[in-house]
């Protein structure tokens, strides 16, 4: 019996061919009875591979799972995350894999990426914004200067961005 048939029948007591409409309960109920067979059988698949040495990626190909694609920095993408390929900024509205394993990345437009070619997108940060403010100043004053001047700046990027976020406060 598969986790799905249960909503497919349209409830436990009801045939296929007497469909009717599920109550929230009902619904939720099913909802967490599939999450709990759902996460039993990862966590057999965790064991399994521990104890036989199998690598769990490729039990997980067995069981129908795949990796997701994954950005330029390595992070996982999922639907819905705001994306950016340096240009143009868009949220990830479907995920096609093709035979070969390689992604493509797709806007609710239908314009679609290569996962290689973006990152995840984020508003900048104080520290973010301070950051680029040091790594200019650098790149026009002291480059070619020992890296021994360049130390101490992450630490001095966190303290100016706390202290800048104190004053925005008292705005």
């Amino acid at each position: 019996m598969s986790i799905t048939d249960e909503l497919r029948s349209g409830g436990t007591h009801l045939t296929v061919t007497d469909r009717r409409a599920f109550g929230e309960e009902e619904l939720t109920s099913i909802a967490d009875r599939i999450d709990r067979e759902h996460r039993m059988a990862l966590e057999k698949v965790a064991a399994d591979a521990f104890l036989d040495g199998t690598p769990a990626e490729a039990q997980l190909e067995e069981l129908g799972y795949i990796k997701l694609p994954v950005d330029a920095d390595g992070k996982a993408i999922h639907v819905g995350d705001k994306l950016t390929d340096g240009e143009y900024t868009f949220t990830v509205y479907e995920l096609a894999v093709y035979g070969d394993g390689s992604w493509s990345i797709r806007n609710d437009d239908g314009n679609a990426w290569a996962a290689c070619d973006v990152t995840h997108r984020h508003e900048p940060t104080v520290e973010d914004v301070l950051q680029e403010l040091t790594d200019e100043v650098w790149n026009r004053c002291c480059e070619g200067v020992a890296d021994i001047f360049d130390s101490g700046i992450d630490e001095l990027v966190a303290e100016y961005a706390a202290r800048l976020r104190l004053a925005g406060d008292a705005e």
